[in-house]
């Protein structure tokens, strides 16, 4: 007798609950203090789209224009980034900023505060290599705050809380926060606004609360639509969602209660602040219909949809000055939310110059489109993506081997070699060492294919230090020491690698010549 297929059981963990009252979010809480940077390290959780050098220019030249459009020429200037995550935005952030405008940059002037809510990732941070340099400038500083249960933002160099200072303004940068944090979901029929409220289960033998990856685990079923029309305590919010009842229309809306309450709590503490805001999510009306996806999606993390729509409802409520994305974008928007008075000429023309030409949502496909990329790339080509990238590591690494195969095809314009070497600087100081790829390697190949043997042996050196021991790395270093003048402690280099490995190759001391080189390069 056939068994048939074996009946799947079903654990409830609730029922009937408001999605931001769900314990999704304290499994989502219990993964990120448990995991810490490994959730993005591990390419657990996605966070490329905001931690680019693209993206971190991009919000740098709306910084600056905000700043020129300012009655004072020189204010002080607190950033503080919200949900920092592995602060690898801060660090291409502030690169930025050094290339653009060094002179803004000035200690006690500037001051930029990586916070989180997780205790492991704000002790990481002064430990990291690339932001080791800032720390030690006193140009960044960290603070453990919670924006689901806002309390002082606590520095941790020493001790004091962040205060209000004259002539200060404070800018909070929120890049893939909202989306992963409490909020609700509601639905529109008949012109008559319904609560959606969520069911979780899990069909394990075993269950552990705590476990870090619950979140991929559980089952998230829409279930009761509860008729409520004035859901909430403040009536601001009620207002809000009664905006959506626009007659036969069905909607499908998240609504970002912690997000008002964070804007709501930062901007009472802090008047003089700027919200920069970059996420997934929806600005108008027309995108909140039923077949697009408006709910939990888990990726090693839950993230929902940001309703920018009704973040812009909030703050122009507040009579706050808005300079929302309402373009039909598929990944990201960058919005801009300000309670300040001041007429903000520059950053009009800023931000409708980033929407019009390459905003952050066209620079994602832009950069898939390069990925493939298979036939020969010439080498101008290359230098001409890098720069619209900001000479980006990871779209470094992408065209990598194009590099090498139109360095070692012949010579190429002086010019071209020039821009290369001038673009290397740029990705080296903004390596974040968060790829399994050793960027430090490739740029060191690269310097040395164009004669540039010192900066090709840094660059070894700091691969070795990161990615710990190589054959290649050392064999490579001490033929770049022997070019660039150290030719003793290259050569004892060599003699060390050859005693391990005597089947190593003996490398001629005058190295081939590729046409790329000012005086002599490494082949």
């Amino acid at each position: 007798m056939p068994t048939g297929m074996k009946k799947e059981t079903y654990t409830i963990l609730e029922t009937n609950v408001r999605l931001s009252e769900s314990k999704v979010w304290k499994y989502q809480r219990n993964y990120f203090e448990q995991r810490g940077q490994k959730a993005w390290f591990d390419g657990e959780v996605p966070f490329y789209g905001t931690s680019n050098s693209f993206a971190a220019c991009t919000q740098a030249e709306l910084l600056l224009s905000l700043l020129e459009d300012l009655p004072d020429p020189k204010p002080k200037i607190r950033i503080i980034e919200l949900g920092a995550g592995t602060g690898k935005f801060a660090h291409l952030f502030l690169c930025a900023l050094e290339r653009i405008r060094p002179e803004r940059i000035r200690k006690n002037d500037f001051l930029y505060i990586l916070t989180d809510f997780t205790l492991s990732n704000i002790r990481e941070y002064p430990k990291h290599p690339a932001l080791r340099s800032w720390f030690k400038k006193e140009i960044i500083d960290s603070a453990l705050y919670d924006l689901e249960r806002p309390e002082d933002i606590r520095l941790q160099s020493n001790g004091s809380s962040l205060l209000e200072e004259p002539n200060c303004l404070y800018v909070f940068i929120a890049n893939y926060v909202f989306d992963g944090v409490p909020q609700d979901l509601f639905e529109v029929r008949n012109d008559c606004l319904y609560e959606v409220r969520v069911c979780t289960s899990h069909s394990e033998s075993s269950w552990i609360e705590t476990d870090p990856y619950n979140l991929g685990k559980i089952q998230i079923r829409l279930e009761e639509r509860v008729w409520n029309d004035g859901p909430y305590q403040d009536a601001s919010w009620n207002r809000i969602l009664r905006t959506y009842r626009t007659g036969d229309a069905e909607l499908f809306l998240s609504f970002p209660t912690t997000a008002f309450r964070c804007m709501e709590t930062l901007s009472e503490r802090f008047r003089k602040s700027i919200f920069i805001i970059c996420d997934k999510g929806t600005s108008t009306i027309e995108d909140l219909v039923p077949f697009r996806a408006q709910g939990p999606v888990e990726h090693g993390s839950i993230s929902t949809p940001v309703n920018f729509h009704a973040i812009g409802q909030w703050a122009r409520n507040k009579d706050w000055q808005v300079w929302e994305d309402t373009e039909e974008r598929d990944y990201l928007r960058l919005n801009i939310y300000t309670p300040l008075e001041s007429k903000f000429a520059n950053v009009d023309r800023e931000y409708s110059r980033i929407n019009r030409t390459l905003s952050l949502d066209d620079y994602v496909y832009l950069r898939r489109s390069w990925e493939k990329l298979t036939e020969i790339v010439p080498l101008r080509e290359i230098i001409s993506c890098l720069k619209i990238s900001s000479w980006d590591p990871k779209v470094f690494l992408m065209f990598y081997d194009k590099i090498i195969n139109q360095l070692d095809s012949g010579p190429s314009d002086v010019s071209q070699i020039e821009a290369l070497k001038r673009g290397l600087f740029f990705i080296r100081q903004k390596n974040f060492f968060d790829t399994e790829e050793d960027v430090s390697f490739a740029l060191g190949t690269v310097y040395g294919k164009i004669g540039e043997s010192s900066e090709a042996a840094s660059a070894y050196r700091e691969s070795l230090e990161r990615y710990g021991e190589n054959l290649h790395t050392k064999f490579n270093l001490a033929l770049c020491l022997i070019d660039s003048g150290q030719p003793d402690e290259g050569i004892i280099l060599l003699n060390e690698l050859r005693a391990k490995h005597p089947d190593l190759p003996i490398p001629a001391l005058t190295p081939l010549r590729n046409g790329n080189e000012q005086e002599n390069v490494f082949q």
